[in-house]
């Protein structure tokens, strides 16, 4: 399990990723009176008006390994411990799960600002802390161990970056360092395509944006931005867009891609069928390999989708269509079909029975 956390100013800016577009498997409120985005947005904001806290939001994100697979009431009850641990129980949360990645993974809004006592809880070495009570709870649940390397050194900062990391703490370090301590370096080489590596980078809030002739890596949440060509590997490569074009593949074609995933309603309408069809047409055009794990989440969502004929008749239209998407439709389309037959052969046996 890894744990990471960072502070704000926006409740309603964090509030508003957490509860992005088809990405929540369950949301719960704690210490408030229900899960309304806009009704629990505006109590917390009126608890930390009662602080001169400058950034009152404070985010902790649990992640688990591929390999371990906690029910909602563990991932609850995970989240709870934190509180707990951090003395923060009796202070506002949400704690909001999503399913947008293979492994799972929980997200906690929390108000550093006391509801009656209205002060506000210090953060001051709370990454250490995290990591000890993600030890504690790997070892109560049995769960893979899985670490981020935390550097000793930030390498090749600018003097600026360096006096910003002085000044302001890690939580408000330079891009280039936040790069380091994620060890971003191992997200770009390891990548097989573009999805996988939006996959990595959306895990700690960064994903990549055109700049002129290049592209830069940018941080959602403070909106700093780094050239790619600063991202080191271990090798000595630097990142650049033209390199990971050459390994990957046009980007502009990616994001064209991308944007097509993102318009499959008019062709798909099962919402979990229309996510994993998404995620394996992006890896396959981000770089041709579609992992087993994407396969078998297209092939369990096809099995339990009750609009299967219409999903079958969408993957029709599409594979006959001029849309990017028409060759891996085709695929999914092949797939479909086979899944629909074993289940027509299922009800006839259950039939003769």
């Amino acid at each position: 399990m890894i744990a990471k956390s960072t502070s704000g100013s926006s409740f309603r800016g964090l509030a508003n990723y957490l509860e992005g577009e088809e990405k929540i498997d369950f949301k719960e409120a704690h210490n408030l009176a229900g899960d309304h985005k806009d009704h629990y947005v505006r109590c917390m904001e009126d608890t930390a008006s009662m602080s001169r806290a400058e950034k009152p939001v404070y985010h902790v994100s649990l992640s688990y390994a591929e390999a371990d697979n906690p029910t909602k009431e563990m991932m609850l009850e995970d989240g709870n411990q934190v509180l707990q641990k951090l003395g923060l129980d009796d202070h506002q949360a949400v704690f909001v799960a999503h399913q947008d990645t293979d492994h799972k993974h929980l997200h906690m809004m929390i108000n550093r600002v006391h509801p009656e006592k209205g002060r506000a809880w210090n953060s001051f070495g709370d990454r250490y802390k995290l990591r000890g009570i993600a030890k504690e709870i790997e070892h109560q649940r049995g769960y893979t161990q899985t670490r981020l390397k935390d550097p000793d050194k930030y390498k090749e900062l600018t003097n600026g970056e360096y006096h910003q990391l002085q000044d302001r703490g890690l939580d408000q370090m330079p891009l280039k360092a936040k790069a380091e301590f994620y060890e971003l370096d191992k997200t770009f080489d390891q990548a097989r395509g573009w999805e996988e590596l939006r996959a990595g980078l959306s895990e700690v809030g960064m994903e990549i944006r055109r700049k002129g002739r290049g592209g830069v890596l940018h941080e959602k949440a403070t909106g700093q931005t780094l050239k790619l060509s600063r991202i080191d590997s271990n090798k000595g490569r630097n990142q650049s867009l033209g390199r990971l074009e050459k390994r990957f593949g046009k980007r502009k074609k990616f994001e064209q891609v991308l944007e097509h995933t993102n318009d499959l309603n008019k062709y798909l309408p099962d919402q979990q069928v229309r996510r994993h069809f998404g995620r394996a047409a992006r890896e396959h055009f981000g770089g041709g390999h579609i992992r087993d794990s994407t396969k078998k989440a297209l092939r369990k969502s096809l099995s339990k989708s009750r609009k299967l004929g219409k999903v079958i008749k969408g993957l029709s239209r599409l594979a006959s269509s001029t849309n990017p998407l028409s060759a891996i439709a085709k695929a999914g389309l092949k797939l479909a079909k086979n899944v629909n037959k074993e289940l027509s052969k299922g009800q006839d046996l259950g039939r003769g029975r």
